[in-house]
């Protein structure tokens, strides 16, 4: 799957099937945290995100959400 291009807002979508804590960050190529989307318990549901990129340099960003022992990693691309 590839990466859809975006300026200056997209939209991070997830849902949980019990109540977890979640965290969402989102890095550089270099592994330099850009943002901090989501830090917290949450209840069992589904969520959306908006993420704003408007203070980043178009190029490619990673995000990664951990939810109890669940971890997943996408690539996002800022285009402006």
């Amino acid at each position: 799957m590839f990466p859809i291009p975006f300026n200056p807002f997209t939209y991070i979508r997830y849902a949980l099937p019990e109540n977890q804590f979640v965290r969402l960050i989102v890095y550089d190529l270099l592994g330099r945290e850009m943002a901090e989307l989501g830090n917290k318990t949450q209840e069992a549901g589904s969520y959306e995100i908006t993420f704003d990129a408007g203070d980043l340099s178009s190029g490619i960003y990673i995000y990664r959400i951990t939810a109890g022992a669940f971890s997943q990693t996408r690539k996002m691309v800022v285009m402006k």
